[in-house]
């Protein structure tokens, strides 16, 4: 066990030469750990700060090396992750290298579904310029439902990968961006109710279409049985008249004779 004496903050305040024998090391010798590994071992609670610490404190440890512990929400499943972080952007966060490239992933997968969720809203404004929907075509429904059916999944993925950002990387929450959450939520509601009424409206029309092209099917059957009777009729007509035609000839022969 480390005696008192050798804490971060002892360690951190000592020059390399009036270092105790038992804690001043040569330089880079072979197959050292990093440094934040060894102030770990020393006194690793220093380095994992809880949630609730003030994202502007920085013990003497983050200042030696320049930053702090990756400070990157852990999953259920997950120890804390261990190694150095530094600030970017404006996240307050401390995130090593790897947690960075995460986050930078994460915000630009529901920003780019926030993007096609808007282009898509200003299409189904421009569609609701078509008029009564009573009075749209089928391939009027068919394009408005594959641009809801798309408006959706731009809205659904917006709102799970900003919620899967925030539960990695954000500690305190944002009131604005909560409203935000709420309101892509709301608006998947509603999509999806006028997606529904889309739905049974074209299924009503494909039922009526369906019935009303099976009635021409009858009637051209129906057509094409009275052509083939009527057919029929003519070519009896003609063969009586032939056979009538035949039997006065006859007769007539006869009576010549």
């Amino acid at each position: 066990m480390s005696s008192p004496n050798n804490t971060v903050e002892n360690i951190v305040s000592l020059s390399p030469g009036s270092m105790p024998s038992s804690v001043h090391q040569p330089c880079t010798p072979p197959n050292a750990f990093p440094l934040h590994f060894f102030l770990l071992e020393q006194a690793p609670s220093t380095f994992y700060r809880s949630q609730s610490e003030p994202s502007g404190s920085v013990s003497s440890a983050d200042s030696i090396l320049g930053g702090g512990i990756c400070q990157v929400i852990p999953s259920d499943d997950e120890p804390p992750c261990p190694f150095i972080g530094t600030k970017f952007g404006r996240n307050p966060l401390y995130l090593c290298q790897q947690h960075r490239a995460e986050y930078r992933t994460a915000y630009t997968l529901y920003k780019d579904a926030s993007e096609r969720a808007t282009r898509l809203s200003m299409q189904l404004d421009a569609q609701s310029l078509w008029g009564p929907v009573a009075s749209w075509s089928s391939a009027m429904l068919d394009l408005a439902i594959k641009t809801r059916e798309q408006y959706a999944a731009a809205l659904e993925g917006e709102v799970e990968g900003r919620q899967k950002h925030s539960e990695r990387f954000i500690i305190a929450v944002d009131k604005a961006h909560v409203v935000w959450l709420q309101g892509q939520r709301s608006r998947c509601v509603k999509n999806e109710r006028i997606l529904t009424q889309l739905r049974l409206r074209r299924d009503a029309m494909v039922g009526k279409e369906c019935v009303q092209a099976q009635e021409v099917r009858e009637a051209v059957a129906l057509a094409a049985v009275e052509k083939a009777w009527m057919e029929e009729v003519a070519h009896m007509r003609f063969k009586e008249s032939i056979r009538w035609l035949s039997d006065m000839h006859d007769q007539e022969h006869e009576e010549s004779h």
